[in-house]
């Protein structure tokens, strides 16, 4: 008969803390996310829904258009800006609007149009500026001058080619942020950034112009229509 020898007591206590160590491995393994799964999970995320099966090919346009762009607006213009937002296409009346952090595209405007991504970036600059009070000029101004600056290289849409003294700059939008964009080029560079800091404080007032010029808002504006040159 053959005889089997036994572990002595000591080695099988080797065994049973191997046996330990290896549980304890597995169990952390499966509790805890890697280093590289938390890293891989992204920063800022765009919800998308839409109730035209038509138009769902366009995510991957948005998604891209975000991804690009909505990390760079929070951080140059707003730190606390929501990471989640949520793009929604619907059939509603107008181009689009926001509403915190939901943005909402006509679907008929869509399907009759192709600047898309321009009027997504406008919107979701609403969603980084989150004024207390709505200067409506300085507001939608500030957002197309992002449009322009952060916008698509293909978009359509562009800023006026010139200007005219039957304008002003409290029409806002493109208008508006022509102007911006030419007062950041000839007189104060950081004027968009100190606009929009003031803002978010809900303490604008056109005076605060003359603080950073030196002159009022009418004084640039009329040096502009005769300079307008970019």
């Amino acid at each position: 008969m053959m005889t089997i020898a036994r572990p002595g007591r000591a080695r099988r206590g080797v065994l049973f803390a191997a046996f330990l160590l290896l549980c304890l491995s597995l169990t952390v393994g499966i509790g805890a996310p890697t280093a590289q799964a938390a890293a891989a999970k992204p920063k800022f995320q765009m919800n998308f829904t839409t109730d035209d099966p038509s138009l769902a090919y366009t995510e991957s346009m948005f998604r891209e258009q975000f991804e690009e762009v909505y990390p760079k607006l929070v951080k140059r213009f707003n730190p606390d800006a929501p990471r989640t937002v949520t793009l929604q296409i619907k059939y509603v009346d107008g181009v689009a609007s926001t509403d915190g952090a939901v943005t909402t595209i006509s679907s008929s405007y869509m399907h009759s149009h192709n600047d898309l991504a321009g009027v997504y970036t406008h919107e979701f600059m609403h969603t980084v500026q989150a004024y207390p009070e709505y200067v409506v000029w300085l507001t939608e101004g500030i957002a197309d001058y992002v449009r322009s600056v952060y916008g698509p290289k293909d978009d359509p849409w562009s800023l006026p080619a010139t200007v005219t003294p039957e304008q002003s700059y409290k029409q806002g939008y493109g208008i508006t942020a022509r102007f911006l964009l030419w007062m950041e080029k000839h007189v104060r560079s950081t004027i968009v950034d100190d606009a929009n800091r003031v803002l978010h404080a809900g303490t604008y007032s056109d005076d605060d112009f003359v603080t950073w010029t030196g002159q009022t808002l009418d004084y640039w504006w009329s040096y502009y229509v005769q300079h307008p040159e970019i």
